[in-house]
């Protein structure tokens, strides 16, 4: 954090009149900023790919306006992302990297914006930049990397727009939470959220701005690609949110549990003073652009069990962290804002493990574990993001042991169908490496691409159900099964048929065998 002592209480704390110089107060952000990018770049997972990236690999090979599970943004940078640096894991993990430290630096931005000094502004950022969830998000290459740096870049704009009475943001605003859609659908909150908050606040006479209105055709134009999709391919993401909202309401004991590696003690202070700062009649109701995303994102947890409330969190980190600075200031306390510095330093130390890799996977299950003293009996929840970097390679030395069974000519007309997307994909990635060849899935957004043979001798068959495929074919014959004690259940487990004599062509097998699933 800056060094920079709290506001004393007589010193107005306003956007327009902030203290100091932009120029001034951007220096230990950037220096934070860059601290972001240093801890992933210097702390490389040591685990290799992560299922999410290799299935963006193979969405970036299908660019399209849509995906099943997903919006085209995160598949549009992967491609970019290839077609620059390359596709080596470390290589994709540059763009998230830098989005997780542009996201710190707006952090500190928005606490400036809402009157904060160097010390609000700082403390903002530090919360930011420590804060497991964001860590984990932008370790890897995967939409929720963008979710923090859009949420907040639109919602500093908002609060700019507004309280420097400048309606021409509204433009730029308005190709932000295009944006914020092209990345995630759920990210509709975002965009509901500053259009109630424009509605309720002294703010609204912008509404009339010429500006407004282009801002808003902007977003809509941008949304209106994915819909079409979705509706020319059967809206398979609103077979997705079903499935999510059939799973039932969250329990909440069990949340709260999880937030502790989520969002530390400190963070949950900022965020707790952040919507009393957002409630205070005083703040002209500026307070509304984030308070209502973020219980809009938490009506979205309690409803549907969606845990992540990244986004939402960290806008609110720069109104608790100017809330925080005039408290002290009020108290006249230079000992709060050291122990403030103190437990955000000792709290990132203690939940560094579960962010980014610093101990062995044999370790991370454990010490959450003893991190929780025992009330988290599963730790899947928080360690998934590292089990998901195992899997592949297990798979795909059992799958070239099964091609070294079979005759010459079998290995020169099969093809590979996997149950999951990440285990095609992880077959799609290396099979030059391991002599395999390309594989296909009926989940998901591999459905809609087809099968990469249509008519195959023989089907070597992973991870899919006996019951299902034996009508299919006219022999089937288990021959391996995937193991790996690290993987996800979903990556555990994998029987490998060889399945000769198919009854059709894969493409009339399809239907019989779609899979949707979050």
């Amino acid at each position: 954090m800056t060094a920079s002592s709290p506001a004393s209480p007589n010193t107005p704390n306003t956007p327009n009149t902030p203290g100091t110089s932009l120029a001034s107060d951007l220096l230990p952000l950037l220096l934070l900023a860059a601290s972001a990018v240093a801890v992933h770049m210097f702390i490389q997972s040591p685990y290799g790919y992560h299922r999410d990236e290799l299935y963006l690999l193979d969405c970036a090979r299908h660019p399209a306006w849509g995906y099943a599970d997903q919006n085209p943004l995160a598949a549009a940078i992967t491609r970019l992302t290839v077609a620059t640096v390359g596709d080596a894991a470390n290589m994709l993990r540059i763009v998230p990297a830098l989005a997780g430290a542009i996201t710190v630096l707006l952090t500190g931005l928005l606490a400036r914006e809402l009157g904060g000094r160097g010390f609000a502004q700082g403390l903002a950022a530090f919360a930011a930049l420590v804060c497991p969830m964001l860590l984990r998000a932008t370790s890897i290459l995967q939409p929720e990397a963008f979710d923090p740096l859009l949420w907040t870049l639109c919602l500093f704009l908002a609060v700019a727009a507004s309280r420097r009475n400048k309606p021409v943001l509204w433009i730029p605003i308005g190709i932000v939470l295009g944006l914020v859609f092209l990345n995630r659908i759920e990210s509709i909150m975002l965009v509901e959220g500053v259009l109630i908050a424009i509605l309720l606040s002294r703010y609204r006479r912008q509404i009339s701005s010429i500006y407004f209105g282009v801002g808003i055709v902007a977003a809509a134009a941008m949304m209106i690609p994915p819909l079409l999709w979705q509706q020319a391919h059967g809206w398979p993401y609103l077979e997705i949110v079903i499935m999510r909202s059939q799973s039932g309401t969250i329990h909440i004991p069990e949340w709260l549990t999880f937030q502790i590696f989520d969002l530390p003690a400190a963070g949950a202070i900022l965020t707790l003073m952040g919507v009393g700062f957002c409630l205070n009649p005083k703040r002209d109701g500026i307070g509304l652009f984030l308070l209502i995303p973020f219980l809009l994102a938490v009506a979205s947890i309690i409803s549907s069990g969606d845990r992540n409330l990244l986004p939402a969190y960290i806008p609110m980190f720069a109104a608790g962290a100017v809330a925080f600075e005039q408290f002290i200031a009020k108290k006249r306390s230079r000992r709060l804002a050291t122990t403030a510095a103190i437990v955000f330093t000792l709290s990132a130390m203690l939940h560094a493990p579960t962010a980014v890799p610093v101990i062995s996977i044999d370790d991370i299950d454990h010490y959450v574990k003893r991190l929780s003293l025992g009330t988290i009996k599963n730790p899947d929840y928080i360690t998934n993001h590292f089990h998901a970097m195992f899997g592949a390679e297990s798979l795909l030395k059992d799958l070239t042991s099964v091609m070294l069974q079979l005759t010459p000519e079998e290995q020169l007309n099969c093809t590979i169908v996997t149950s999951r997307y990440a285990q095609a994909a992880a077959v799609n990635q290396f099979a030059d490496e391991y002599a395999l060849p390309l594989a296909s899935s009926p989940h998901n957004s591999y459905y809609f691409w087809d099968p990469v043979v249509d008519d195959p001798e023989l089907v070597i068959a992973v991870g899919l159900e006996m019951a299902i495929i034996y009508p299919l074919f006219g022999s089937i014959e288990q021959l391996d099964i995937v193991v790996d004690d690290y993987a996800i259940p979903l990556d555990d487990n994998l029987p490998i048929y060889v399945c000769r004599r198919p009854l059709m062509p894969l493409s009339e097998m399809w239907p019989k065998l779609r899979t949707i699933s979050p």
